[in-house]
């Protein structure tokens, strides 16, 4: 698992050396842990959730256009509970349909009706 967390930081920040600007150990739990972050050279460390969720989202994409490509969970202890991913499909029903356009580094968002 810990290189798999290693890969994951690589690929997010592909200047992150691992050893050198990250050390990941591997709990009794078998969690993976944070020990050393440089934040000279990475910024401020956003977390292991944060980074993880970000990187499930961009394997997905990553699938859909290389169906080679690895998108396993690098932490599969993190994932919510049956019960939580129900609660948040519910949620995220209620939420509007917006349309996202994107133009010379501006974001505009649109409600759909």
């Amino acid at each position: 698992m810990k290189e798999r967390v290693e890969q994951m930081i690589c690929t997010l920040l592909p200047d992150a050396v691992p050893g050198e600007d990250f050390e990941i150990v591997i709990t009794a739990e078998n969690h993976a842990e944070v020990i050393r972050w440089n934040e000279r050279k990475l910024g401020s460390f956003p977390g292991l959730a944060k980074m993880r969720e970000i990187f499930l989202n961009y394997a997905k994409k990553r699938k859909a256009k290389m169906p080679t490509f690895d998108d396993s969970d690098p932490m599969p202890y993190m994932a919510e509970s049956p019960k939580e991913q129900v609660r948040r499909m519910i949620q995220l029903d209620k939420l509007p349909v917006v349309d996202v356009t994107t133009l010379g580094g501006a974001t505009f968002i649109r409600k759909k009706h």
